[in-house]
């Protein structure tokens, strides 16, 4: 039995970024001018913890879309509101998920903390002191019961049912009237579908597509050339490395695989970079990011091309990336051959992946 709480989750992701961001691109890549030692602390502020205000939250494996009135996810903006996510899953199966949330006083509004403020208890608290409002969900319909218990409100009201699940919408008889009222228009845009068989960590996750081959894409280098899939024609193998710049791992391996691919070209293996941040989450150009990966190009003296994600993902196959580095390998063709690996290896490492993988593919394995 598992069960989980997407604060954590969401929590977890925060201070994965804060700690990274202390291990910075320009560190990574042949800096060594700053001082041992001289790194500040990051904090965050607790309103970072919340879903930002996308216009809609879909969700397949509970079958429902939500569309996040424009009032509502100005307020979730501003961090007068902050959504967050619970869920319980038992033996692989969804017993309940739902979107919650949260009025922040604002005196609470500019709360920062740190990595020991998860230790210490003072997250915790911060996050308890919060007024709740109201929550969408999926329930088992055993749970009907529990309902208030589960969500911290005191009436629930059924949207649909399907199955064994029911779609509820509740809310604190003492929250604000004017955001439980958003809450209501929220509910009742809610779209539904039937749910996507449950094979993921999170009820909240997207379901992953099985990705065979890059396909027809268009991109640039951080450089401004122009790729498309052709870049593969002429290559037995293909190395495809995706990383980021604040991913400290990522930046130290790239050295590594400039001496892969210098010391395997004549066995018709490649390697190119894709900079999975040089486009933001809205898929617009971070030029921010671009600079870095430019800088980093420059000081590590690499080789192999650096690639901005095409609009679409090379065929998905970036849409679902958990951790960085993340490498897998094409063939000529755009076909994706072998295992995907995740993490930074050394040239030793590299070396042996890609000669068992030219192998595998030159037996027809």
């Amino acid at each position: 039995m598992s069960s989980k709480n997407l604060c954590a989750v969401l929590l977890a992701v925060v201070l994965c970024v804060v700690t990274l961001a202390g291990c910075s691109s320009e560190k990574g890549s042949n800096d060594a001018a700053e001082p041992a030692g001289t790194e500040q602390e990051q904090t965050f502020l607790g309103t970072d913890l919340g879903a930002s205000s996308t216009a809609i939250f879909s969700f397949p494996y509970l079958g429902f879309q939500l569309e996040i009135p424009e009032s509502l996810g100005a307020r979730m903006d501003r961090g007068e509101l902050l959504c967050q996510a619970s869920e319980h899953i038992d033996n692989g199966q969804i017993e309940y998920a739902f979107l919650w949330w949260d009025a922040v006083p604002p005196e609470a509004r500019e709360q920062t903390f740190t990595a020991e403020s998860v230790s210490d208890g003072s997250l915790s608290a911060w996050l308890q002191s919060l007024e709740r409002v109201g929550t969408i969900g999926v329930f088992r319909s055993d749970l009907e019961d529990q309902i208030p218990a589960l969500t911290g409100c005191d009436t629930a009201a059924v949207l649909s049912t399907s199955g064994d699940y029911q779609y509820v919408l509740t809310l604190r008889d003492a929250a604000d009237p004017e955001t439980a009222e958003e809450l209501r228009q929220t509910a009742a845009s809610a779209e539904l579908s039937d749910m996507v068989p449950f094979d993921g960590e999170s009820a909240f996750d997207i379901p992953k597509v099985q990705v065979t081959d890059l396909g027809a894409f268009t991109t640039e280098t951080i450089a401004g050339e122009a790729v498309t899939e052709s870049i593969f024609q002429g290559h037995r193998l293909t190395l495809v490395n995706l990383f980021a710049t604040w991913c400290s791992p990522c930046v130290k391996e790239i050295p590594e695989l400039d001496e892969l691919a210098q010391s395997m070209a004549a066995q018709g293996v490649q390697v190119i970079g894709v900079v999975l941040d040089t486009r933001d989450s809205s898929g617009n150009l971070d030029e921010e990011a671009l600079e870095k990966a430019r800088l980093l190009q420059e000081r590590t003296g690499v080789s192999y091309p650096f690639l901005i994600p095409d609009e679409g993902l090379m065929n998905g196959r970036l849409a679902y990336i958990d951790a960085v580095p993340e490498t897998f390998f094409v063939d000529e063709t755009g076909r994706i051959v072998g295992e995907t690996y995740v993490g930074a290896r050394d040239l030793n490492g590299w070396t042996q992946i890609a000669e068992a993988t030219l192998a595998a593919l030159e037996g027809g394995s």
